[in-house]
């Protein structure tokens, strides 16, 4: 729930969402109830991070097939010269999987199995909330 003072309506990070509260809705938070606007307020703003997340990933998925593309050729080559260790497709969709199940399971921007999570206690003094 947001925080509303002098202020206005506050998040968690204390950014502000709304900058102007009206006395009829603080009237209405005293009673007991929360007025639509400052509701709303932290609806928007996770509609907005869901929306930038969403074109962020399309982002990366259209660069990493663009990379992809450009990768094949240098494949091909490297599979006409080399056919014992040739690259197959199978490889090549296990490694994208790994990769972005790495990015999807990292946490504090490092990435642990998940038997040696524990390793992470050690970085935790550097990160701040």
């Amino acid at each position: 729930m947001a925080a509303i003072g002098s202020g206005g309506v506050r998040d968690k990070t204390r950014t502000v969402l709304q900058y102007a509260v009206s006395a009829a809705e603080l009237l209405c938070l005293a009673s007991g109830f929360c007025p639509s606007s400052v509701y709303n307020s932290p609806e928007g703003k996770s509609a907005t991070a869901q929306r930038d997340r969403a074109l962020m990933a399309r982002h990366s998925a259209l660069v990493e097939q663009f990379a992809m593309a450009a990768a094949r050729e240098d494949i091909a080559k490297f599979n006409g010269k080399t056919p014992h260790l040739r690259i197959q497709a199978l490889q090549l969709s296990r490694s994208v999987r790994q990769r972005q199940k790495r990015i999807r399971e990292a946490q504090e921007g490092v990435y642990l199995p998940s038997k040696r999570r524990d390793a992470l206690e050690a970085g935790r003094f550097a990160v701040t909330e």
